[in-house]
């Protein structure tokens, strides 16, 4: 494991946050409490493939077939308060009061294999700030490993540019005309008529990463990072699909105050905090 990983948060919270808005990533090893959550929740996937093992049902079925499955699967896991309570319980284990938070609700990612070559994909591989996506600068990300993940089928993080601005098109990403065309968007579900040059914020240079943060866990592993890291999917061919959950959180009082990581070079408008929750009102998320 790389050295840029912290392995202990501060025993004193708002000292724990504090680094994290420096830059700081904390990459904890598995518990008995996060392999279960990891195992809930990859069962449930396998479940819902019946039969076909998920990191090769991609091979079984044709790509919109495949994607209308993970979709369902993707509003379940936003939406039900089971995993908001599952969610909440992984901040507890590391010393963090959810009451004091609002959240994003858990995300399914999927990174299939040879997937970088579709052009309809290609979004999904930019190197980008979260930020650059209305996401509040004092957001979280907590992410979970589903199952063993190697570096080349992982995301890679550049923590060089922390606080070194980057040419971007954040400008183009407005939050309220991204919800509104289509309510999946608010769990990354793409639409696939979408114009993605003119919607997705990229990277717009060349740069010399320096030094790059793979990505290696085992299920149940934890990954917490600020929202403002240069950071990029990796498109990979290891003949298989990549799983992982997330969800991201936001300091109610820190967020008053306007307390975060640096703002760098992010120009996107509106706000994501408008559709967190919070975890006082752990209630199915609603739909129109």
């Amino acid at each position: 494991m790389s050295t840029a990983y912290l392995k202990q948060f501060p025993e004193d919270q708002t000292q724990a946050r504090r680094a994290l808005y420096e830059g700081a990533i904390f990459h904890f090893d598995a518990t008995p409490a996060t392999r279960a959550v990891a195992k809930q929740i990859f069962g449930e996937i396998e479940e819902h493939f019946a039969g076909t093992d998920p990191r090769h049902a991609q091979f079984t079925m044709d790509n919109d077939r495949f994607y209308q499955e993970i979709g369902v699967l993707r509003r379940r896991f936003y939406s039900e308060t089971r995993f908001h309570q599952m969610a909440a319980a992984l901040m507890r284990e590391q010393g963090f009061d959810p009451t004091e938070h609002h959240f994003d609700p858990m995300r399914l990612r999927v990174v299939t294999d040879g997937g970088y070559r579709l052009p309809k994909a290609a979004p999904v591989y930019y190197p980008h700030r979260d930020t650059w996506y209305a996401n509040p600068h004092g957001q979280l990300t907590w992410w979970l490993a589903l199952h063993p993940t190697v570096a080349a089928e992982s995301f890679a993080f550049y923590p060089e540019y922390f606080r070194t601005p980057v040419a971007n098109n954040s400008e183009i990403f407005t939050y309220g005309s991204w919800v509104a065309e289509n309510w999946d968007k608010k769990i990354g579900w793409q639409n696939q008529k979408a114009d993605q040059p003119k919607a997705y914020p990229r990277l717009q240079q060349e740069i010399n990463p320096g030094v790059v943060v793979p990505v290696v866990a085992q299920p149940g592993d934890v990954i917490v990072f600020a929202g403002a890291h240069l950071h990029r999917t990796l498109g990979h061919d290891q003949g298989r699909t990549r799983f992982s959950i997330d969800f991201r959180t936001v300091h109610g009082g820190d967020h008053a105050a306007g307390i975060g990581a640096p703002n760098v070079d992010d120009r996107s408008r509106g706000s994501t905090f408008v559709d967190h929750l919070a975890f006082q009102d752990l209630t199915e998320v609603p739909r129109p």
